[in-house]
């Protein structure tokens, strides 16, 4: 069984309308979740936590997608990390090494990669695994929902979650904030 406790009434219609009605464009929503239990394939017990935001650009998905995976850029426009280096090809099995604002240096691993729609990543920490996901999905031509989605998985979830979770919340809706900036001054120079 599945328990899933959500923070903030209304959010997922919140995000629906921003998809839906495209005057609403550069709004911006998130839509936090409290820790998930659940059971895996197996039969043991497994937890979860999970923070997503939403937002809808004005741009075309490729451009998007290009500046989010432009690795080495990402620090000249996302002031969380100070430095990104991606280590080989950007595809599935490719690790990339990072520091974030206060925190140590550190790698994850692509573990998922669909060229201009999605990339996933994942980081090991102890007792646990960091997983984010970006995606996209286009509206029309020229406006994108983009997607931004962390999780914590492991035995240690609820200590986890508390050590990471509160400035992985309050991050992610500021990094999609910057990342339209970015594509908004990218789009204005073309």
């Amino acid at each position: 069984m599945t328990s899933l406790a959500r923070v903030g009434a209304n959010e997922g219609q919140k995000c629906l309308d921003l998809i839906q009605k495209p005057e609403r464009v550069d709004k911006i929503s998130s839509v936090a979740y409290n820790i998930v239990s659940n059971t895996t394939n197996k039969g043991e017990p497994t937890t979860m936590w999970m923070n997503e935001a939403q937002r809808t650009i004005a741009a075309p998905a490729q451009q998007i997608f290009a500046i989010w995976c432009n690795f080495a850029e990402r620090p000249s426009w996302d002031e969380h990390d100070e430095w990104v280096h991606l280590q080989g090809p950007l595809a599935i099995g490719t690790t990339i090494h990072l520091k974030t604002q206060g925190a140590p240096p550190a790698k994850v691993r692509i573990t998922e990669f669909e060229p201009g729609r999605r990339i996933v990543t994942e980081g090991i920490v102890p007792f646990g695994t960091l997983r984010f996901v970006f995606e996209l999905q286009v509206v029309d031509s020229s406006l994108v929902h983009v997607s931004y989605s962390q999780e914590i998985r492991g035995p240690l979830t609820p200590l986890l979650a508390r050590i990471f979770g509160p400035r992985m919340a309050t991050d992610a809706p500021i990094t999609l904030d910057r990342l339209a900036q970015r594509v908004s001054l990218s789009h204005e120079s073309s």
